[in-house]
């Protein structure tokens, strides 16, 4: 998975993935559109949400995720230096 947003979609998208029984989520970048904006900071808590609630495996295991960051992640100032 990549460029995740915290909508109806991104619930939809958990509901697939778990019927696989994946042993690991990866999402490679982009996760949450914050931007790297400090008062964004909600808009990365709700994908974690939504993330968290769909990662769990019916028998109670939550699956692993391993995250790369894009550049949404990292906001314009992510790419000055």
């Amino acid at each position: 998975m990549g460029d995740v947003v915290a909508n109806q979609n991104l619930a939809k998208q958990m509901e697939n993935v778990i019927q696989h029984d994946p042993d690991l989520l990866f999402i490679g970048g982009d996760i949450g559109y914050d931007n790297g904006f400090l008062e964004c900071y909600c808009i990365m808590d709700r994908t974690l949400s939504i993330l968290e609630t769909g990662a769990m495996k019916p028998n109670g295991v939550m699956i692993p995720i391993a995250t790369a960051v894009g550049n949404h992640d990292l906001g314009l100032e992510g790419f000055a230096s």
